[in-house]
């Protein structure tokens, strides 16, 4: 009986061992990250683009334009011109991008930042403007993004 309890307890261990990526554990740094750092990775990526991309509507056309990024200068920047812009969403459904269901039980990419945000770009004068964005950035455990 006692043989049965072992196998049963070390079998439990083993599963919930490799749970823990699907909620977010990352084994290179032996922790969770906080929301914080999991947000923080999405406004880094969004911090590291270089075009934006406008799109114009005229009367039976839709025009797509890019423009040079004129990002912001440090996450307090970003997060002090967008308040409650980002928050973590679920990974599928209306809000939530596509993650594919080996990545998301995997644990690969078990967060997804769900951001609301003004792009800052200059214009054709040189003057900067802003577009609103709507984007699902994927993380990983370990705070990449995985794009």
């Amino acid at each position: 009986m006692r043989a049965g309890w072992a196998w049963l307890t070390a079998a439990a261990s083993v599963l919930t061992l490799l749970a823990l990526p699907q909620f977010g554990w990352c084994w290179s740094q032996h922790r969770f990250l906080s929301r914080q750092e999991i947000i923080g990775a999405a406004i880094d990526e969004a911090l590291s683009r270089k075009r934006v991309r406008v799109l114009a509507s005229t009367p039976g056309a839709l025009r797509s334009t890019f423009y040079d990024a004129a990002p912001y200068a440090s996450r307090a920047a970003f997060l002090d011109a967008n308040p409650g812009c980002c928050r973590i969403a679920p990974a599928v459904g209306d809000e939530g991008s596509f993650v594919p269901w080996p990545e998301r039980w995997c644990g690969w990419i078990p967060h997804n930042v769900r951001m609301v945000y003004a792009a800052r770009y200059r214009d054709e004068a040189g003057a900067i403007r802003a577009v609103e964005v709507t984007d699902n950035v994927p993380v990983t455990s370990c705070g990449r993004v995985a794009r």
